[in-house]
């Protein structure tokens, strides 16, 4: 006898970015351009905002600015990676500077 029972999968979390961006215009267009494409978005305006949105929204992958102010997309980074529970979460990073 075949049961037709569904398995059960856990629950998945809808794809998401966390657009870290100090300049309002650039963070919104980034912002945009992912919405369009079926992300969920989140937006930090610093490095501080950023630590704090990632820790409590544990996106599935982060796109940094290196320039930002508080503190600074490099620290940021190092925050998030060796923080257990964003350590794992990707960070793409971004920057205007070409040195």
């Amino acid at each position: 006898m075949t049961t037709n029972r569904r398995r059960s999968r856990p629950e998945r979390r809808p794809f998401s970015v966390l657009v870290v961006e100090d300049h309002p215009d650039t963070r919104e267009m980034y912002a945009t351009y992912f919405r369009a494409h079926g992300f969920r978005v989140f937006t930090a305006g610093d490095g501080r905002a950023a630590i704090s949105v990632a820790l409590a929204e544990r996106p599935s992958v982060i796109v940094m600015d290196l320039s930002l102010p508080h503190v600074d997309g490099w620290e940021a980074t190092r925050r998030l990676k060796h923080h257990p529970s964003t350590s794992e979460i990707p960070i793409v990073a971004c920057s205007a500077h070409v040195l």
